[in-house]
């Protein structure tokens, strides 16, 4: 049981995405470009904005997209011949990093009880037959009880909210949800947003 409890806790990554929010009445493809609003740090975790901000700009470039520093703010060029813009927002809703986790345990043998039976032929000589006798040894082994503690590593996690909303009216146009579970912290942001990135690329391109 201890084995496939630090299998599960140290031996798995697991994703979940849902589909994006779309409105279907909006023309993408007249958008010049995305500004993308500072990302704040989860509550206690400092610096987990700008972590999400880093692999937010490779995921970016990654799908082909230029990613440029315009007045202090992160902007995402999609069509230089419009001027359309589009707000990005990311917002962190939770942020767990590795931490250890003390996993007690317990193993229990109940011992056991053996019986060994002994069989004999001996002839007797007043009937000329053979008479068997038998005797029996019984063997009692105690059972032990094992039990302790182990510290394991629990995996990091992350899950995130993307929105696209139009600058000039202010409606939202696009939204999308996603959380991903994984060894290292950085890797694990960066797969959330993968995924992210490419619903929207498909929507931009």
């Amino acid at each position: 049981m201890l084995k496939y409890s630090l299998f599960i806790l140290l031996g798995i990554t697991l994703s979940c995405s849902t589909k994006p929010v779309v409105n279907q009445n909006y023309n993408f493809k007249e958008i010049g470009s995305i500004d993308i609003l500072p990302i704040k740090d989860y509550k206690n975790t400092i610096g987990s904005g700008e972590m999400v901000q880093s692999s937010l700009d490779y995921n970016f470039l990654k799908y082909g997209f230029e990613v440029i520093n315009y007045k202090s703010q992160k902007r995402i060029l999609v069509n230089t011949l419009s001027e359309e813009t589009l707000i990005l927002s990311c917002i962190i809703t939770e942020l767990t990093e590795s931490e250890s986790i003390i996993v007690p345990y317990r193993t229990e043998d109940r011992g056991y009880t053996k019986t060994t039976i002994n069989q004999s032929s001996e002839s007797n000589k007043e009937t000329k037959e053979n008479e068997l006798s038998a005797t029996s040894t019984t063997t009692t082994h105690a059972g032990t009880v094992n039990q302790g503690s182990q510290i394991v590593y629990s995996q990091n996690r992350i899950s995130l909210i993307l929105t696209l909303t139009d600058k000039k009216s202010g409606r939202m146009v696009w939204s999308k949800s996603c959380w991903y579970s994984g060894l290292e912290l950085q890797r694990t942001i960066n797969m959330c947003l993968k995924d992210g990135i490419y619903e929207l690329r498909k929507v931009l391109k």
